[in-house]
């Protein structure tokens, strides 16, 4: 059982930093679009009456923001499935919690790296950052959850 839950753990992790890398892979004019018409979108669905003027300024002082949440999102989750792995494989919180955010680190500057090859995008170590922020939120939800649920064990 433990072997299964291992395997389920790892495709999930690895699957996500695909997913990862694809949006990444993405030049900067799609990544861009993407972002905006998601934010353009959300503005229509909540407020229909807002007309294309204003919709587009929102849109255009949103975009960057909004991006720099996606990251720290995406990292959330990675850190989340990361400790799940770990914990399955060590059972050890405090080597789990080193482990899982040196691996978030390192997978976050490579990325970052991977980015200078795309088309119009760039490397940033500030993303590195806000990528650390997110792995780091995600890690500590990830604690508080398994010490509320192992009360005994941790």
């Amino acid at each position: 059982m433990k072997n299964k839950k291992m395997i389920i753990s790892l495709l999930l992790v690895i699957s996500w930093m695909g997913i990862i890398t694809f949006f990444s892979s993405m030049n900067s004019k799609e990544s861009n679009t993407k972002s905006k018409e998601l934010i353009s979108n959300t503005i229509t669905i909540t407020n229909p009456t807002t007309n294309s003027t204003l919709k587009r300024e929102i849109t255009n002082k949103l975009n960057l923001p909004f991006r720099k949440i996606v990251h720290m999102i995406i990292y959330f989750i990675l850190s989340i499935l990361i400790m799940n792995l770990l914990i399955i494989y060590k059972n050890n919180i405090i080597k789990s919690i080193i482990i899982g955010l040196s691996i978030s680190f390192v997978f976050a500057a490579l990325d970052e790296y991977h980015q200078t090859f795309v088309d119009g995008r760039s490397g940033k170590i500030s993303d590195v950052g806000i990528d650390l922020i997110g792995s780091t939120l995600g890690i500590s939800s990830f604690v508080l959850g398994y010490k509320k649920i192992n009360k005994n064990n941790v």
